[in-house]
C-alpha cells in the first residue's frame, strides 16, 4: 500500500502533459516536429521564469492564440517565438 501512495504521489508530481512532437504531428499541423517541439523547448524556458509552464490540454485550440497573445506581451516573447509557442500548444490542445 504505502509503494502504492508513493508511485501515485510521484505521477502527480510529473507536471504538466507536454509531448514530444513526431512527424507525424508535424504533418497533422502543417509544420514539422522539430518546429512544434522548437514552441515546446520555448513554452518550457519562457514561461517558467513566473510559473509553471500549462499543459497543451489546459485549454481549447481555438482558446491558445488568444491566451499566448496576452502572456506574450507580458513577458516579452517575440512574435515568431510566440507563433511556435502557439502552434505547439494548438496541435496537442484538448479539442482542435
Amino acid at each position: 500500500m504505502k509503494k502504492l501512495v508513493l508511485l501515485v504521489a510521484l505521477v502527480g508530481c510529473g507536471g504538466p502533459y507536454m509531448p514530444m512532437a513526431t512527424e507525424a504531428d508535424g504533418a497533422r499541423a502543417s509544420s514539422t516536429a522539430d518546429e512544434l517541439n522548437r514552441g515546446r523547448t520555448l513554452l518550457l524556458s519562457d514561461c517558467k521564469s513566473c510559473h509553471q509552464p500549462p499543459s497543451p490540454r489546459d485549454l481549447r485550440a481555438a482558446d491558445w492564440p488568444s491566451q499566448v497573445e496576452e502572456m506574450r506581451e507580458r513577458a516579452h516573447v517575440s512574435p515568431p517565438d510566440a507563433e511556435a509557442i502557439t502552434r505547439y500548444l494548438v496541435t496537442f490542445a484538448s479539442e482542435p
